[in-house]
C-alpha cells in the first residue's frame, strides 16, 4: 500500500469521525507554516474529540479575510485531492489488484463516461468486460508506478505483466462525491525496463505547482515548433533522465533528438487536453497530429514530468497511443474532451 494511500485512508475516515491521527503527527497543507497550530475537533463523535486532528497553522484572529480565504482553499483542495487518491488506489488495489470484484462499485460511479476507446461506455459495462478479461487472465500482476492527483482528477501509472510481456497504463479519471465518475487512457507495450523505473511523486514537495505546470507546457509546445528549442534548454536539466524507449538521457541527447526530428522534416501540432500536477511532478495529456500524413487521426501522449527543487525537469515518463477511427471505439466520447481543465 502506498503512502498516498495510507495518508488518505487515514484522512477520508478522520473526515467521517472513524479515525483520528496517531502519536500527535501533524498533517501539513501546502503554503501553511510551522509557526502555530490549530487543533480541529469532531462535534458528535466523543473518541475523535479526544484525539483531535491537529494542523499547522497561524491564528484566524491575525489573518486578513483575504488570508482566512486562502489558506482555507488550500485546506478544500488538499482533502478533495487526498479523497481523489484513495478512491483511486482503493479501486486499483481492491477491485484490480486483489481482485475483489464486490468492491467495484465501493469506487465506480453508477453514471460512468468512458473516453478511452477501448472499453464501453457506463460502469455495468465495463465491470462484466473488465472482469472477465481478470478470469481469464489469472497470472496477470498489477504494479502501481506512482499517482498523480489534483482537486477531483487523479492519474495512476501502471504496469501489467501477463506471460513475460509488460504494458504500462496511464489511467485518468474525474472524481465526484467519491467515486470514479470519468474515464481516460492511454497504454502501450514496454519495450525497457527503465520506462517503469524511477520514484514516486514527492506530494510534500515544496515547490510552485502551477509555474512546473507552464514549464511543462512550454516543453510540450516545442514540439509545434522543432526550430525553437529554448524552452528545452530553459527548462530541462542537464542530468535530465528519459524514461522513454528512446532513452534520452541527458538535456544534450534530448535536444539532439529533437534536433533530428527537425532536420527530418517533421512538423507536428501537439494540443494539451488536460494537466494535473501534484508536489513534483506535472502530468500534461495531449494530442499530437503529424502535419506531413494526410488526413492524420493522430497520437495521444500522457507525459509525466518530475521537477527538481530548482524548478528544472530531472525526469520523463511518456506513454502514447495511436488514435483509432471512430468505427473501431467501443465508445461514441472524444478522446480528449474534458468537462473542464486545470
Amino acid at each position: 500500500m502506498s503512502k498516498k494511500l495510507i495518508l488518505s485512508s487515514l484522512i477520508m475516515a478522520s473526515l467521517s469521525g472513524a479515525a483520528v491521527a496517531q502519536n500527535s503527527q501533524a498533517i501539513v497543507f501546502p503554503g501553511e507554516s510551522n509557526e502555530q497550530q490549530r487543533s480541529i475537533q469532531f462535534p458528535q463523535h466523543s473518541q475523535a474529540q479526544k484525539n483531535a486532528i491537529v494542523f499547522p497553522s497561524r491564528s484566524y484572529a491575525n489573518q486578513s479575510y483575504k488570508g482566512r480565504y486562502q489558506q482555507s482553499k488550500a485546506r478544500q483542495d488538499f482533502f478533495q485531492t487526498m479523497e481523489s487518491v484513495h478512491v483511486a488506489e482503493g479501486f486499483y488495489t481492491d477491485t484490480l489488484i486483489n481482485r475483489d470484484y464486490n468492491t467495484y462499485y465501493d469506487y465506480i460511479g453508477e453514471v460512468y463516461v468512458q473516453h478511452a476507446p477501448d472499453y464501453p461506455d457506463g460502469a455495468e459495462p465495463l465491470r462484466v468486460e473488465l472482469l472477465k478479461y481478470l478470469d481469464d487472465n489469472p497470472n496477470i500482476e498489477v504494479d502501481i508506478l506512482r499517482t498523480i492527483a489534483e482537486k477531483d482528477y487523479v492519474a495512476i501509472h501502471s504496469a501489467w505483466t501477463n506471460n513475460g510481456s509488460t504494458d504500462v497504463f496511464v489511467d485518468i479519471w474525474r472524481v465526484e462525491d467519491g467515486k470514479l465518475v470519468e474515464h481516460w487512457d492511454h497504454y502501450q507495450g514496454v519495450e525497457s525496463s527503465t520506462e517503469l523505473s524511477g520514484p514516486e511523486v514527492d506530494m510534500y514537495a515544496r515547490q510552485n505547482q502551477d509555474l512546473n505546470r507552464t514549464k511543462a507546457l512550454r516543453v510540450i509546445n516545442t514540439y509545434n515548433d522543432l526550430s525553437d528549442l529554448n524552452d528545452v534548454r530553459r527548462f530541462v536539466d542537464a542530468n535530465f533522465v528519459g524514461h522513454t524507449p528512446e532513452a534520452q538521457n541527458g538535456k544534450a541527447a534530448f535536444i539532439n533528438h529533437l534536433q533530428g526530428m527537425a532536420q527530418n522534416g517533421k512538423r507536428f501540432v501537439r494540443t494539451p487536453a488536460q494537466t494535473i500536477a501534484m508536489g513534483d511532478m506535472v502530468l500534461v495529456h495531449s494530442k499530437q497530429v503529424d502535419r506531413d500524413i494526410e488526413k492524420d487521426l493522430g497520437t495521444g501522449y500522457i507525459d509525466i514530468f518530475r521537477f527538481n527543487n530548482q524548478g528544472k525537469i530531472v525526469e520523463q515518463w511518456s506513454v502514447e497511443q495511436k488514435v483509432k477511427p471512430v468505427d473501431e471505439r467501443y465508445n461514441i466520447n472524444e478522446i480528449f474532451a474534458y468537462p473542464y481543465r486545470w
